[in-house]
C-alpha cells in the first residue's frame, strides 16, 4: 500500500499530524507513507521513521509546482489523506488522483474526496480532529503523542531528578505570528520580574531564563531582553534557524512558558512541562486532554465562543500578570513535588 498525507502548513499543524502518521504505521507496517508539505515543515521528518518520503512543494514557481504534482500523480497512491482540507489542498488531492481520497466534508471542496469525514463542531484537541480522518481506513486510537525527530530525550521525571542545585532552565516564548494570540511583551517582562523576585524570597529553586523565537521574531525577543536588562535580570536569547536547533535546546530545557504558538507544540512533543498563555484560541483545541504536564491560563470572555476578530478590542489577550504568575508557581511546584 502507498499512502500520501497532505498538510501544507503551518509547522505546528504538521507536528499535530504525527499521531495520525504513527497510527497509520502501526496499522499498515509495510505501507509506504509519503508526506506533502511546504518548507520548512519538512524538517520535522528529518530523522523520523514515520514517513518514507517528503515532498516540499514550491508554490511560487508555477512550472516546478506543476512538475511536482505530475510526479506525485505518477506515484499511483492507494490512499490520499488531506489533513488540511482547504480548497487548494483539496485540488492537489484530487489532481494527484489516488483511488481513495479522504478529507473533511467542508463546503466547496468535498467534491475532491471519495471519502468525506464530518468535522466535529465540539471543542476538542486538534489531534482528535486529524485522527478522525483515519476512520474510513478502520483506524481508531486515543494515542495523542506528538512525534518530533527520533524521540530520544529524557522523560520529564528523569530530567528533573538530575537537576544539580535545583537549577532549572525556563524557555520563554514571547511571540506569536497572530496578534490575537500575542500576550504583550511588556507583560512578559513584568511576569519574569515577579518570578525572579519570588525566587529570591522563598522557593528552593533557581531559574535560568532563555528567550526563544523563530525567524522573523528577533525584534520582539530582543525587546523583551532589553526590558529585563533594565530590571537587572540577565536572560540569554536563542533565535532558531532550523528545527535541529529547536531539538538541541528543548532537550536541555526544563519548562516552557509562552504564547499559544508552534514552539509550544514542540515542547509538548518533547514532554516538557508547559504553561500556555491563551488569547483568542481555545485551550482545549491546542492542549492534550487531561495531561499532567500541561497547564493553560486565559482571560475567558463570552465573545470567544463567537469571535468577531478583527472587529473587537482583543480583550481576550489581556490576561493579568498576577494570574499568570500564580498559575506558573502552582504548576511548577506541582511538577517539582511529583519528582
Amino acid at each position: 500500500m502507498k499512502i500520501l498525507a497532505i498538510q501544507l502548513k503551518r509547522i505546528g499543524d504538521v507536528l499535530l499530524v504525527t499521531p495520525a502518521l504513527f497510527a497509520l504505521k502501526q496499522r499498515f507496517p509495510s505501507a509506504e507513507i509519503h508526506f506533502l508539505t511546504l518548507a520548512p515543515n519538512h524538517q520535522i521528518f528529518r530523522f523520523s521513521p514515520l514517513v518514507n518520503q517528503v515532498t516540499v512543494l514550491q508554490p511560487k514557481n508555477k512550472r516546478k509546482l506543476l512538475a511536482q504534482l505530475w510526479r506525485l500523480r505518477k506515484e499511483n497512491y492507494d490512499v490520499t489523506l488531506d489533513f488540511m482540507s482547504t480548497p487548494k489542498s483539496a485540488f492537489f488531492c484530487w489532481f494527484i488522483g489516488a483511488k481513495k481520497r479522504i478529507g473533511f466534508a467542508f463546503r466547496f471542496r468535498s467534491w475532491a474526496y471519495t471519502e468525506k469525514v464530518l468535522y466535529s463542531s465540539d471543542l476538542q484537541y486538534s489531534v482528535i480532529h486529524k485522527l478522525s480522518l483515519l476512520q474510513p481506513l478502520g483506524i481508531k486510537t486515543t494515542n495523542f503523542q506528538l512525534h518530533f525527530q527520533n524521540q530520544s530525550f529524557l522523560p520529564f521525571l528523569k530530567r528533573w531528578k538530575k537537576k544539580p542545585g535545583n537549577r532549572f532552565q525556563i524557555l520563554i516564548s514571547p511571540i506569536s505570528r497572530r496578534i490575537y494570540k500575542q500576550w504583550p511583551v511588556e507583560k512578559f517582562a513584568e511576569l519574569i520580574f515577579k518570578i525572579f523576585l519570588q525566587m529570591q524570597l522563598s522557593p528552593p529553586v533557581q531559574f535560568d531564563f532563555l528567550l526563544v523565537g523563530g525567524p522573523g521574531e528577533e525584534e520582539g525577543v530582543e525587546k523583551l531582553a532589553e526590558l529585563l536588562q533594565k530590571k537587572q535580570i540577565q536572560a540569554e536569547i536563542q533565535i532558531f534557524r532550523n528545527l535541529e536547533q529547536v531539538w538541541r535546546n528543548f532537550r536541555k530545557a526544563d519548562f516552557f512558558l509562552g504564547n499559544d504558538n508552534g514552539l509550544r507544540h514542540f515542547a509538548i512533543a518533547m514532554e516538557l512541562p508547559t504553561l500556555g498563555i491563551f488569547g483568542q484560541g481555545h485551550p482545549s483545541s491546542w492542549t492534550p486532554p487531561n495531561h499532567f504536564l500541561h497547564a493553560v491560563v486565559e482571560n475567558f470572555l463570552p465573545c470567544k465562543l463567537a469571535c468577531a476578530y478583527p472587529h473587537c478590542s482583543l480583550g481576550c489577550i489581556e490576561v493579568p500578570v498576577k494570574k499568570v504568575a500564580d498559575k506558573f508557581w502552582q504548576h511548577f511546584f506541582r511538577m517539582y513535588l511529583s519528582t
